[in-house]
Order: C-alpha cells, then structure tokens, then sequence
C-alpha cells in the first residue's frame, strides 16, 4: 500500500512544483510590470528595488499555492488514465479512493503549511512592503506611524485574536454609554479581524478541497487532457476568488457571518467533491475492466513494472 500511495504522491510532486514555480513566477513579473516604472522614477536604489518585489512574493505563494495543488493533480490523474494505468490499478483489485486518498493527506499537509505560511510569513511581509512603500512614496521625512501601525491583513491570527475582543470590549462600553455610532464602528471593526482570521484558515483549505473536487474530475473526463486541465483550472479559479472576495466584502460588512463569509465557497466546492467522488467510484466498480494491470497488489505490496517506467520516462 505504501509503495503505491508513494508511487501516486511522486507523480505529483514535479507538476506542483513546477505550476508553483511558473504561477508565482508570472504573477511576479506581472507587479514587476506594473510597479517598476514608478519605483524607477523615485531613483531608488536597485537593492531597495529588489526589496519590494521580493516582500511582493509571500503574498503571491498564498494564493498560487491551492493553484498548483489543483493543476497538479488535475495533470496527473489524467496522465494515469489516459495511460491506462488507472484502468490496469483497479482491475487488479485497487479501489478508486485508495488512489485518491495518498492525494488528499499531501494536500492535507500542503494546506498545514499554508496555514502556517498566511499566519507567520504572510503578515510580517505584508507590514513590511507596506512601511517600505510608505517611506518610497512619503512626503514627509518621518513614518513612524506607518512602522507601528498594523491593518487587518498585516496582523498574525493572535493579533487578530485580541484586535476582536478589543473591538467587541468597545462596543460594549459604547452600548453602555449610548453611543450608538461608535459601537457600530466597533463591531464592523471586529467582524473585519473576523474576516481575516477565518479567510486565512479557507485559503489554506482550499488545497484540500481543490484536490478532493480535481481527482474524481480528473478520472471521469480524462479523455479531455491539456484542455480539461486548462478549462477546469481557470474556470474553478475564478469562480472561487470570486466568491472569496465578494464574501469577503459582506462579512466587512456583517451582512453574513465572518465563517459562511469566507467558508461558502470551500463548502460548496467540497460537497461537489464528495459526490464526484461518490459518483466516479460508483461506476468504477458497475464497469467491466480488463485483467492486465500495470500493479500487481497483494496484502498492500505493489510491484511497480510499468509504472516505474512511465515514471522515469516522465522525468
């Protein structure tokens, strides 16, 4: 059983990495285009140039990251079907979701370093570019001000944690005091840090529910190749980021809840998944498939043959 979930896990690990690379990379160059020709005309320095696009990068990875979890695993499951590996797997015994499942724990642990990633690294960069800028673009020669204070996006879940409480403690005291303008205030400030606290965690989840809803897709609608991969990437994207910021938009507000604001678009997407799944492994199991098979599995042993061929010849 491990040789085979090692064998699927490092099938996907060149594509990951290489869509990570190629997807940061052209969102790079695309604030390098927009950014550069007013960085030049401050006259900066190159290494405070450099600066800015480097800090630019955590926040790019944050969002390529579920990108490439999905164009990876959409690639590969293709390539396992068209091939006729899958074909071969399951006629000698091996269920769809043992196939999927080693998928799903690596993009279980992918989403861990994310959440990690939006907490810890993506803050500090974030405040960082920003005090860098605001000294670029000042017009005044102290920006003490820009250097302690810290916005929403530029605050670690602790931080948010008590910029809550804060806000809720306010609104209290102004319900207390009548001051019904200022605890307003208060509690759109604190469902703005709800916001960020839960959008963090849904980023970070998107890299397991873009996999659960990728491979079942993958498997069913293999035949389609490049273009399913492209179609369903870009399509799944947008509609995604969509929901995402216009979620976003009206839990600032509190229109809806700071979860259902930012979790809708996962839980849609999962449940998807979960039938996709459900459907793909259903008919599977109702179709006739052949008895040659590229593993041979017994008692959770796998002996690789082909596949370790195809996997070489993919390298």
């Amino acid at each position: 059983m491990w040789t085979l979930s090692g064998y699927v896990l490092r099938r996907h690990l060149a594509p990951f990495g290489l869509v990570l690379a190629v997807l940061t990379s052209l969102m790079l160059i695309n604030q390098i285009a927009k950014q550069l020709p007013s960085l030049l005309g401050k006259g900066l320095l190159a290494s405070e140039i450099l600066e800015v696009f480097v800090l630019s990068v955590p926040f790019i990875v944050a969002v390529t990251l579920p990108m490439a979890v999905l164009i990876a695993v959409l690639r590969v499951f293709t390539r396992l079907a068209s091939d006729g590996e899958i074909t071969a797997m399951t006629g000698d015994g091996v269920r769809i979701l043992r196939l999927i499942t080693p998928v799903l724990g690596g993009a279980a642990c992918v989403a861990a370093l994310s959440i990690f990633w939006n907490d810890q690294i993506l803050p500090r960069s974030n405040h960082q570019l920003r005090t860098l800028q605001a000294r670029i673009y000042s017009t005044t020669p102290s920006v003490a001000s820009a250097e302690t204070y810290k916005s929403d996006r530029e605050m670690t879940i602790s931080e948010l944690g008590e910029a809550v409480r804060s806000a809720r403690a306010d609104a209290e005291r102004a319900v207390v005091e009548g001051r019904h303008a200022t605890e307003r205030a208060a509690r759109q400030r604190a469902a703005t840090y709800e916001v960020e606290i839960q959008k963090k965690y849904a980023i970070a989840a998107a890299c397991f529910v873009f996999a659960l809803v990728g491979a079942p897709v993958a498997l069913w609608f293999h035949r389609r190749g490049v273009r399913l991969v492209l179609e369903m990437s870009s399509g799944l994207f947008t509609l995604y980021y969509v929901g995402l910021i216009g979620g976003e938009e009206l839990g600032d507000r509190g229109i809806v809840s700071p979860f259902f604001a930012m979790w809708t678009p996962n839980l849609i997407l999962g449940i998807v998944g979960l039938g996709a799944v459900w459907w793909v492994r259903k008919r599977t199991n109702a179709s006739p498939t052949g008895s040659s098979a590229t593993y041979r599995v017994g008692k959770g042993d796998a002996s690789i043959s082909q596949a370790q061929k195809q996997e070489e010849g993919d390298k």
